[in-house]
């Protein structure tokens, strides 16, 4: 389980593209890989691991 801030989502997002929150839509995916989690947006990406809630391994 991950809680993540909105803000933690925002910032990724507005540094690869700054109207991208002008518009209706948004698409934004969460990995699950083997040793971390990520938060993809287009090219972008960010290690949101450390906001689970239990140790993910």
């Amino acid at each position: 389980m991950v809680f993540l801030p909105l803000q933690e989502i925002k910032s990724l997002v507005v540094t690869i593209d700054s109207q991208a929150l002008d518009r209706d839509t948004l698409d934004v995916f969460v990995r699950f890989e083997e040793d971390c989690i990520s938060l993809i947006y287009k090219q972008g990406k960010k290690d949101i691991t450390g906001y689970t809630v239990e140790p993910y391994l």
